[in-house]
């Protein structure tokens, strides 16, 4: 048997508590023998007081045999003692008490009339009053009175029902509590309000009340999952589905297990869904059902069963003329193209979401399609106009008072800003963007822009404080069970712990994030993950180990069709091979990586390569190769605007000039190096002036030798 905790007073509390009471205090008409006696009783337990106070003055009832009964038991079983004197008392108020102990919460009258339709019921709710068997209280925001069993009763109560009547008395508490505190309401922003909703959907569940509870499931998981409270969504959802198969139920299930990394089991509650929708012919439900679906195995890496299943979608969306889905449905397909590494796909998608959008006037869809512009743009390296795009999503989002949007806004314009290298403007805008998520109580988008703002300080140097932000970032992942999250700011500290040179502590992160990455199917990040931990074998010089990693995540990379990633990946493995002192395996792999980056349009991309290529060539001893490579990628990295590209591959065709004899040449591809290295205090200055005094020297000697001769010619 459980102990029961017994509250019991000092001597000034008591002295204070009697002051209070009107017929156990000092100035007490009652009997003073009976008085102390009681005092005794009660043994300085608060509630024990309260109800003895009302005994003694009450002259219906024995007082005496109730003191005498209650000092007689042991201190944790005096309270349940008097309760059940007292409710032998009042036989007739045991009906109403005991439907009335279903509910956990206070109820106002209009609830208490429904459990209690009787007409002695004023009777019975004053005589319960009075000896304290119900307490009465008033709603602190309306002053209305309130009603509620107090807990002591609770066990006493549960055996006055029959299984029947307790679920009878539950379905009339949930539909009446459904009309005053739900029905014409907006979700709660309280947890008061919370609790309340939350008792009503307690009580349809337990009455067997499906159409109550779904109603509720469904406006309370859709605010949640706004908020990222996934779990309390999976488990509302869950105690919603007890009542059998509902749609929405389902749907805000799936939602939430994808968000906590568990995509397989979203998937399973997905195609129940499905079926349901199907079954009732909600043909909005299948579209939405089938979206979900997509994004599922879009997660996976899966481009071509998602891509399949958000254009059936799409069909279903304008058969039924729902513009706004099919919108919705563009921008979706418009993302997996994205993420395939298709970006002109994607644009194109995007405008047709775009042109719909505006055409409806749906200001809030239109900047949400803004945004996915600004993202394509900022993958494609043009984070200008990605920051166009993302201003004007900004303005829209505020006009339609949308803060969550307002909040994604400025975390996507410091990106931008990051992307164009100005950190401190990043920071502010990052900086806006989470107390307007913490307001929200939007726990991952907080986790978000703390590890946004942990990245740009990495990009600062400033370490420490990057771990201090991605720590508490990670934190936050763990609190609403964000796996992807949590693993993605692993992977981020473990790449700080690289730049701090702490290799050790750095692969510990990424060994840390790779199962949790396996395990929500995010293929994209395994494959990332992996190349950090092939980094870290690179540089402690376990070049085997290292390309063992590559060689794991190269597959993965290829399946989820990344070829910007399965680029650098390719590019990694040549420069293992090339540690390895295997020139051919390097030019091999550095050619699939040329071919991957030109497919892609990653011009700076293919400009490195290039030059990677020309280097090889040029450690071969092979100077006309390297100059072939080398003179492709100079045009491309002045497209791009890369100065500093320019001034290293200018510099090594000097070096390739030089080796053929072309001293002219190179001393020139070397004065273009130095002017560029300058501005930009590039640490291969010293050496580029170096290398050119030296040709200078080189290239005089030889005209000095060379002029005498020349005119000894006839």
């Amino acid at each position: 048997m459980c102990s029961v905790s017994v509250v019991t007073l000092t001597d000034e509390e008591l002295r204070k508590k009697l002051a209070g009471l009107e017929n156990l205090g000092d100035d007490s008409p009652v009997d003073p023998a009976i008085r102390e006696r009681a005092i005794a009783a009660a043994d300085g337990n608060p509630r024990l007081l309260e109800w003895l106070d009302r005994v003694v003055g009450d002259l219906n009832l024995d007082a005496d045999g109730l003191i005498a009964a209650v000092a007689e038991e042991e201190d944790r079983f005096r309270e349940q003692v008097m309760a059940t004197h007292l409710l032998d008392a009042v036989p007739e108020a045991q009906p109403m008490l005991a439907r009335l102990n279903v509910v956990d919460l206070p109820v106002p009258p209009e609830t208490l009339a429904a459990l209690h339709d009787h007409p002695e019921r004023a009777a019975h709710v004053q005589r319960a009053v009075a000896l304290g068997l119900l307490e009465e209280g008033k709603e602190p925001d309306t002053g209305a009175p309130r009603y509620y069993v107090s807990n002591v009763l609770r066990p006493l109560l549960q055996p006055l029902l029959t299984p029947d009547e307790e679920r009878a008395a539950c379905a009339t508490a949930a539909a009446s509590l459904f009309t005053l505190w739900v029905e014409d309401a907006d979700p709660p922003a309280t947890a008061a309000g919370e609790a309340r909703w939350l008792e009503v959907h307690r009580l349809a569940v337990a009455a067997g009340d499906p159409a109550v509870a779904r109603r509720l499931c469904h406006r309370l998981s859709w605010a949640w999952l706004q908020t990222s409270r996934f779990m309390e969504v999976a488990r509302l959802a869950g105690r919603t589905l007890t009542l059998g198969p509902d749609a929405d139920a389902f749907y805000a299930l799936d939602w939430a297990r994808r968000a906590t990394g568990s995509p397989r089991a979203a998937l399973d509650v997905c195609e129940q869904a499905l079926d349901l929708y199907r079954t009732q012919s909600d043909r909005d439900g299948e579209a939405a059902t089938l979206c979900g679906i997509g994004a599922v195995y879009d997660s996976w890496g899966e481009r071509e069963r998602a891509l399949e299943y958000q254009q059936q979608a799409l069909l279903i969306l304008r058969e039924v003329g729902d513009k706004a889905g099919e919108a919705t449905t563009l921008n979706h397909i418009g993302g997996v193209y994205d993420s395939w590494g298709e970006r002109e796909r994607a644009l194109e998608y995007y405008q047709q979401a775009l042109a719909i959008r505006r055409r409806v006037g749906h200001k809030a869809g239109e900047a949400d399609t803004l945004t996915s512009f600004g993202v394509t743009c900022l993958r494609m390296g043009e984070p200008e106009r990605a920051l166009e795009y993302f201003q004007q999503a900004l303005l829209l989002f505020r006009e339609v008072g949308d803060k969550f949007g307002e909040a994604t806004a400025l975390n996507n314009i410091g990106a931008a800003y990051s992307d164009l290298g100005e950190p401190e403007r990043a920071l502010e805008s990052y900086g806006q963007a989470l107390p307007i998520r913490r307001q929200l109580g939007d726990k991952a988008g907080q986790a978000t822009s703390l590890g946004n703002m942990a990245a740009v300080n990495a990009k600062l140097g400033e370490l420490e404080r990057a771990l201090e932000y991605f720590q508490q970032a990670v934190r936050i992942f763990r609190q609403v069970s964000d796996k992807a999250g949590e693993a993605i700011t692993l992977n981020n500290i473990g790449m700080v712990y690289q730049g701090l040179g702490e290799p050790a502590r750095a692969l510990g992160y990424f060994q840390e994030a790779l199962p949790i990455l396996r395990k929500v199917g995010d293929n994209f990040g395994e494959a990332t993950t992996l190349n950090n931990i092939c980094g870290v074998c690179d540089s402690l010089g376990e070049l085997a180990r290292a390309l063992e990693f590559y060689e794991r995540a190269l597959p993965i990379i290829r399946q989820v069709g990344d070829k910007v990633g399965e680029a650098v990946t390719l590019t990694n493995i040549g420069s293992v091979y090339q540690g390895l002192g295997q020139p051919a395996r390097t030019l091999e792999f550095l050619e699939q990586a040329l071919s991957a980056r030109r497919q892609v349009g990653d011009k700076a991309g293919e400009a490195a390569t290039l030059n990677n290529i020309g280097s090889v060539y040029q450690r071969l001893g092979e100077p006309a190769r390297a100059l072939e490579f080398l003179e492709q990628a100079l045009p491309i990295i002045r497209q791009v605007g890369d100065n500093a590209g320019e001034a290293v591959t200018r510099y090594n065709m000097a070096l390739a000039h030089h080796d053929r004899g072309e001293l002219d040449l190179a001393a020139g591809e070397l004065q273009h190096a130095v002017l560029l290295f300058g501005p930009i205090h590039h640490p291969q200055l010293a050496a580029a002036t170096a290398q050119l005094t030296q040709v200078r020297r080189q290239r005089d000697e030889r005209r000095a030798v060379d002029l005498p001769r020349e005119q000894a010619q006839p």
